[in-house]
């Protein structure tokens, strides 16, 4: 943690000219710490829609179809705590990733069917570190550390599995 006082914390918040959310996020990251409970921050709906818009756009230009591409997977709220719920865990981490699966979205082996892109959750500590789940022992105190667990996937892709928002 960087110690620094409130006048080069001033100093340095005068000398940022953007936007107001954005340059506090990037304080916080730099007196505090990047893995706090408060990383991140919540986009405006403007910044939202162009940013999957641009990734939307993207995908059609590439060829693929509106309903060929991944465009979010959902993942249930007692999965996600099981993640939030460990202990010394100040936020998640999003692993973009890679699995073969059939057309019904199963996995296959290595080569068969499509090689689709997936999204791997993990909680992360205060050191940054990945805080690996066990299956069967999920959120449980007594869960050894190191040895081979894992991290929620298998979430709903979308578009196959779209509510009726904005990944439609």
């Amino acid at each position: 943690m960087h110690k620094h006082s409130c006048r080069s914390f001033n100093a340095l918040s005068d000398d940022i000219h953007s936007d107001t959310t954005l340059h506090t996020s990037i304080l916080t990251a730099y007196f505090m710490g990047v893995f706090t409970k408060d990383a991140g921050r919540i986009l405006d709906p403007k910044e939202t829609q162009t940013m999957t818009g641009a990734y939307r756009d993207r995908k059609l230009e590439a060829g693929l179809g509106e309903k060929e591409y991944v465009r979010s997977e959902f993942f249930g709220i007692n999965q996600i705590q099981h993640l939030l719920k460990q202990d010394g865990c100040v936020g998640l981490r999003i692993h973009h990733a890679k699995r073969w699966e059939d057309a019904d979205g199963k996995p296959t082996e290595s080569g068969q069917g499509q090689l689709k892109p997936r999204v791997l959750l993990t909680g992360v500590d205060a050191k940054g570190n990945d805080m690996p789940i066990y299956p069967d022992r999920a959120g449980m105190k007594d869960m050894p550390a190191g040895d081979g667990g894992g991290s929620l996937g298998d979430g709903f892709p979308c578009p196959q599995h779209c509510g009726g928002g904005s990944d439609k």
